[in-house]
């Protein structure tokens, strides 16, 4: 934060004070518990498409879009680092762009072909599957980095 003023010469006065932003510490991560969720979060999936269809398969993929924004909010509330909120950014765009893929998809199936990308025939599997990619990669970030002078939060342990 700079102060400028000018004494009764003129001449500049400038005092820099040098803040430095608190940084993210990374700790120790074991990535095993984010493969056992994400083998049963694509079990719901396709548990839910096989039971219900394609229209509450979008509706249970809508929850995992909810998490991941309600993450990256968490993520820019909390974290000072830029490479942290990079990555809350990339998740969150990555799993909007391929829900909407999904869901015009799945409406315009219901009119016959599917409007984007129709040669790839398992398309709307593939979405749910990079959404669910985006959510455990905010899962990894808020397991990974932790701000400097904090103590690690528990899982899901959000501040209200």
């Amino acid at each position: 934060m700079a102060l400028d003023d000018k004494d009764n010469d003129g001449i500049d006065i400038s005092i820099e004070d040098e803040e430095e932003e608190p940084k993210v510490v990374r700790v120790p991560f074991n990535p095993m518990i984010s493969y056992v969720e994400m083998a049963f979060g694509i079990f719901i999936l396709f548990v839910t498409l096989a039971l219900f269809g394609y229209e509450i398969f979008t509706v249970v993929s809508l929850f995992f879009v909810i998490f991941i924004y309600r993450e990256t909010h968490y993520v820019f509330r909390t974290y000072p680092s830029g490479f942290v909120k990079k990555g809350a950014i990339f998740n969150s765009l990555h799993s909007t762009g391929w829900f909407l893929i999904m869901v015009i998809n799945v409406y315009t199936t219901q009119f016959g072909s599917p409007l984007i990308l129709p040669e790839i025939t398992n398309l709307l599997d593939y979405c749910a599957l990079f959404i669910l990619m985006a959510f455990f990669g905010m899962r990894n970030i808020i397991r990974m980095y932790v701000p400097a002078g904090t103590v690690r939060a528990k899982y899901l342990e959000y501040p209200s």
